[in-house]
């Protein structure tokens, strides 16, 4: 029997090691968010968000790392990890155009960050495909804020629709007929 040279034990430890990352990234993914999970039970959400973006490092389709990534995101003042956790989203919607739940955090981030007309989009199609009427409200909010009341007002009416006296669609049409007298 071949004995392997040490070099040749080092290449076959590398390439294994290289083959389970390859293979097992989900689930070591799926355990750094667990890991996240404890730190913000323990009430350390900044390493919780640092294990958070470990996790969508070992897997950006991850949907769960995205999802808490983009929370803890949304709940800090800083416009570039707002924009970093804009992008994780990104990247998990390609892998999984139709999840909602990450697609309505895209949208929350657009609109914290100014661009109503992507934010409108997401939310639109959240609130349709999920038949969501906070989402369609938010989407009739972008709308105003964009100047396009019609669809503002053709909006909050699908959310009435779905949700009959539902407060913020009923808000929103109110103003818009307080603003038109």
């Amino acid at each position: 029997m071949n004995e392997l040279s040490p070099c040749r034990r080092v290449l076959l430890a590398f390439i294994g090691i290289a083959a389970a990352a390859l293979f097992l990234r989900g689930p070591i993914s799926d355990a750094i968010v667990s890991s996240g999970d404890g730190q913000l039970y323990a009430g350390r959400p900044s390493t919780a968000l640092g294990l958070y973006r470990r996790a969508l490092g070992f897997d950006d389709r991850n949907p769960v790392a995205a999802d808490r990534f983009a929370f803890l995101a949304m709940s800090q003042r800083r416009p570039a990890l707002w924009r970093e956790a804009r992008e994780a989203l990104g990247l998990t919607l390609r892998a999984d155009p139709a999840n909602s739940a990450i697609r309505m955090d895209r949208a929350l981030l657009e609109r914290k960050l100014g661009d109503f007309r992507v934010a409108l989009r997401d939310f639109a199609r959240v609130g349709r495909a999920a038949r969501d009427p906070r989402a369609l409200a938010f989407a009739g909010f972008c709308a105003q804020r964009l100047g396009r009341t019609r669809r503002a007002v053709a909006l909050w009416r699908e959310t009435l629709a779905l949700a009959p006296g539902f407060v913020p669609a009923l808000d929103g049409l109110r103003r818009v007929r307080e603003s038109a007298q």
